[in-house]
Parts: structure tokens; C-alpha cells; sequence
């Protein structure tokens, strides 16, 4: 392990958009990793509503194939607006914003009509649950890091 975090250390020196190239190839398995968890903090937050946790992952599921559509759609779009079009470019880039602020309000949405609560509990839950994904998200990350870093 030392050998290994020693070439890491080495890598990361010398080119750090190689050795973060290396370690987004992960991130597909550790957002696969995270559903589970992100079921499991709506399953708290919506502990009374009767749905089971089946349920709560199967929506998880079904959002962050949405998520994953919307930030592969916007690195399309990130392309032609870094491309010098004179019309299109602009435009394109209000797309891929808009692209982004409609991600936030489908998660919104799903989660209002899924369980079918007010907008305000809602919103409150909506938010509540995206501090706690992102809180274990980043202690997972941390820890993810840690392990790629030694181990390969």
C-alpha cells in the first residue's frame, strides 16, 4: 500500500487532471453505492407515510437515472456553448442552465407527488434530506477517496 500511495502522491504531482481522470472513473460505482443510503435517509424522512423501502429505492433509483440524463445532456450542451457559434452558442448554455434548475425542480416534484404531502412539508423534507445526502456524501467521498488513493 505505501508503494502504491507513494505513485499516487507522485501522479498527483505531476498531473492532477490525470489522477482526477482516474478517479471519476469510480464515481459511477459510488453513486451506486450511495442509492441505498439515500433510500434509507428518505425512508427516515418519511417514516410515516407507509411506503416501504422497496419503494424509497425504487424512486432513488429513478431519480438519479434522471440526474445522470441531465448531467450527460448538459456536457453536450457544455460543448457546443464552449464552441465558437455565434446564434447557437448563447443559447445552448441557457439550455444547459435551465437544464440544471429543471433537475432541481423534477427531485421536487417527484418527491410532492410520490408521497403526496403538501409543498411545504414537502420542500422541508426536500431540503432536510438533501443536507443529510450531502453530509454522507462527503464523509463517503472522503472515505472512498482514502481507499482508491491506497489501494490503487
Amino acid at each position: 500500500m505505501r508503494a502504491q500511495a507513494e505513485e499516487d502522491v507522485n501522479v498527483l504531482l505531476e498531473n492532477p487532471t490525470e489522477f482526477l481522470r482516474d478517479y471519476l472513473e469510480y464515481v459511477t460505482f459510488f453513486m451506486l453505492l450511495m442509492i441505498p443510503l439515500l433510500a434509507f435517509i428518505q425512508k427516515i424522512i418519511y417514516i410515516r407515510t407507509g411506503h416501504y423501502y422497496a419503494e424509497h429505492l425504487v424512486l432513488t433509483l429513478h431519480n438519479n437515472a434522471f440526474i445522470i440524463l441531465i448531467v450527460f445532456v448538459n456536457t453536450l450542451t457544455d460543448m457546443v456553448a464552449t464552441s465558437e457559434l455565434p446564434f447557437i452558442s448563447p443559447v445552448i448554455g441557457y439550455l444547459g442552465t435551465a437544464g440544471y434548475i429543471w433537475m432541481w425542480v423534477y427531485l421536487y416534484m417527484s418527491l410532492k407527488n410520490y408521497f403526496q404531502q403538501g409543498y411545504g412539508i414537502t420542500l422541508l423534507k426536500y431540503i432536510t434530506a438533501n443536507i443529510l445526502y450531502g453530509m454522507a456524501l462527503a464523509v463517503g467521498i472522503f472515505i472512498f477517496s482514502g481507499i482508491l488513493f491506497f489501494l490503487f
